[in-house]
């Protein structure tokens, strides 16, 4: 944002001369932005007890959760193809993507969580225990990464920037539009 003595100056952007506005829309489906999808959950867990004498007792288990995202996001071809020299690959992907399906969520995939844990009572005058315990253990998935998949496809983001000057929108691969009104000074 330029400054003048200071202070932010807005003039510009008043005026409809900006340096970089990004844009996440589809025209052919404006249903395609949000991220829509059904996050759905299966856990299993199983744990036993074991008493192995007055003083010491054992607690072991195993927790099983599944979680599924579906549908699944749609198909980005230029994500998933093969980084190349710059602009050397196709219009649509002058630069080649990551080499990585972005359909793929954590769908299917059991997280296995294994636990122990222990309570000894120590035989003093004075009642103590001693406990502890290890294992592995997961919370929910962050939503807002999850959504992205679906909401952030690179298929839907179009970018205006300033020609001629560099901007994140000047980049090889995203959509740049010139802006319309007159030249900044």
């Amino acid at each position: 944002m330029p400054k003048a003595n200071g202070v932010a100056d807005f003039g510009n952007l008043i005026r409809g001369q900006y340096f970089d506005y990004d844009l996440q829309t589809n025209a052919a489906d404006p249903n395609a932005i949000p991220a829509r999808y059904k996050d759905k959950k299966l856990g299993l867990f199983i744990q036993d007890t074991w008493y192995v004498s007055p003083n010491l007792t054992l607690t072991y288990g195993i927790r099983a959760d599944r979680p599924e995202a579906t549908p699944a996001p749609p198909f980005n071809s230029c994500f998933a193809s093969v980084r190349v020299n710059n602009g050397t690959g196709g219009a649509a992907c002058p630069n080649g993507g990551f080499g990585i399906d972005n359909t793929n969520t954590y769908s299917d995939d059991f997280i296995w969580q294994p636990r122990f844990g222990f309570n000894y009572t120590f035989d003093w005058e004075r009642p103590a225990q001693l406990r502890g315990g290890v294992g592995l253990f997961q919370g929910d998935a962050p939503q807002v990464w999850v959504g992205n998949a679906y909401s952030s496809t690179g298929m839907n983001y179009t970018a205006y920037g300033t020609p001629g000057s560099w901007s994140a929108t000047n980049n090889p691969g995203h959509l740049v539009h010139e802006r319309a009104g007159p030249a900044g000074p």
